[in-house]
């Protein structure tokens, strides 16, 4: 066994390195036979150990699964090398269960240049362990996101597609090899929709996404059968060791880009009809303020549209009405939450409202909710129209039903006063005429007969 006094400076280095967090473990230089001489308190912390309870045994006590064998290679290494040797191996904690290390052994030299002593110094793996481990399952679940994903997803190293998730072989049919084969640009038309040639393009695209650590745009990519259709683009820079590619998201963007057309489309007949149309449209919200108003309101109330959307209901509806209004859309908020109302209803009524000039106009509104994907109101479509002229012909018309009713009343108190005329003297015609009849009447009852008979027949001429 080496005596400690002719470590000399030596066993100083050894105890200078044993400061601090470091795991450091002295042992002499016998190969096989190497014995533990001291350790640091860090080390002590790692195995358990005290350090009067192993200075003095084998340094293989504590180590598992180093042999004999394998302690005469690394004195072997330190003798041809006469510098560090780096083993990973298992300590021995005093519990019995393995800590995972990597242990830098270096040689201690006396003043004769030869080696006398070994310094160790251990670094537990089992942290280093750990964020392997949790690498491991982050790149899994990576993985399986980016195999799972219904978004093409593609690695672009330089000008090729290095990886890609099955959503690309969806998307544009063929095999791997084929599209590994091509650029970006051999996977789009020869033009873009703006006019550009792909392969330009392109190569703009990418340099933005370098420049400015991400890039979003819309491109049309072609299928292998030559179809060509919509994506969104996603390109964003990653790097991983010392290589830097793009992260590259496609999403199908077909659907939407319909939808736009037809929403575009919708708009444009919208816009025909309400910048034409002679009634007055308007949209608000369910808090009743105007989001929207068609140009008819200038010539029907003599309004801007910029100054009519900043109209409240309080501003050109008399006071006396502005509670039905509210309380019209009320009862239809509460209606529409019966299950068996029908969601296409309107509602109608009449209103008077003022005009820019002052004046007063009798209006009739028709609304109806404007709902949601759920069929959930969240607005009010109304289409208004001045309707004073028919207003005004109904108040005529029931002026005039008044006049005629009052000359139907008059007209039955003359029919009844003339039939009552007429009845009396007829009834003095009928009744003596037929007494005429009668064989046994003298000549002068027949002659007063006669008389009053003539005399009926004047009254009624």
């Amino acid at each position: 066994m080496i005596d400690r006094d002719i470590l000399n400076a030596g066993i100083v280095q050894a105890l200078m390195k044993m400061g601090g967090q470091t795991a450091a473990f002295v042992s002499s230089f016998d190969g096989a036979d190497s014995t533990i001489l001291d350790f640091s308190k860090a080390a002590e912390n790692l195995i358990g150990y005290r350090k009067e309870e192993v200075i003095g045994r084998p340094i293989l006590s504590i180590h598992d699964p180093i042999d004999k064998t394998g302690m005469m290679t690394i004195k072997n290494n330190l003798i041809d090398s006469e510098k560090e040797v780096k083993i990973r191996t298992n300590l021995i904690h005093k519990t019995g269960y393995r800590i995972p290390v990597e242990i830098s052994i270096e040689p201690i030299f006396n003043d004769k240049n030869e080696i006398i002593a070994t310094i160790g110094l251990a670094i537990d793996l089992r942290q280093s362990q750990s964020v392997i481990d949790e690498l491991a399952i982050s790149e899994e679940k990576f993985r399986t996101l980016f195999d799972r994903s219904s978004d093409a997803l593609l690695i672009l190293d330089g000008d090729r597609f290095t990886d890609y998730n099955p959503a690309v072989l969806k998307m544009l049919g063929g095999t791997r090899d084929q599209i590994s084969a091509m650029p970006p640009w051999e996977l789009s038309p020869e033009f873009q929709s703006d006019g550009r040639r792909s392969e330009e393009k392109a190569h703009e695209m990418i340099a933005q996404a370098w420049k400015n650590g991400s890039h979003r745009f819309e491109w049309t990519h072609r299928k292998i059968s030559g179809e060509t259709f919509p994506v969104e683009v996603i390109l964003t820079p990653v790097s991983y060791g010392d290589k830097s590619v793009l992260y590259t998201v496609w999403r199908d963007i077909a659907k939407r880009t319909a939808a736009e057309q037809e929403l575009r489309k919708a708009e444009e007949i919208f816009r025909a009809v309400t910048e034409n149309s002679a009634d007055i449209i308007w949209i608000r919200d369910l808090d009743l303020n105007l989001t929207y108003l068609s140009p008819a309101i200038e010539s029907v109330k003599g309004y801007s549209v910029e100054h009519g959307l900043n109209l409240r209901i309080e501003d050109y509806v008399k006071p006396e009405r502005i509670p039905e209004i509210y309380k019209i859309v009320e009862t239809e908020l509460l209606r529409d939450s019966d299950p068996d109302s029908n969601p296409d209803r309107t509602i109608r009524f009449e209103i008077e409202e003022l005009c820019d000039d002052g004046s007063w106009i009798w209006t009739e509104s028709i609304i109806s909710f404007i709902r949601n994907d759920k069929g959930e109101p969240i607005g009010i479509l109304g289409i208004t129209r001045d309707n004073s002229m028919q207003k005004e012909l109904m108040n005529e018309l029931e002026k005039a039903k008044e006049k005629a009713e009052e000359s139907d009343k008059l007209k039955s108190a003359f029919v009844a006063n003339m039939s009552h005329e007429i009845r009396t003297p007829m009834n003095s015609i009928l009744g003596f005429s037929e007494l005429l009849s009668d064989n046994s009447l003298t000549d002068p009852e027949r002659t007063k007969f006669i008389n009053i008979i003539q005399s009926s027949s004047n009254q009624l001429l």
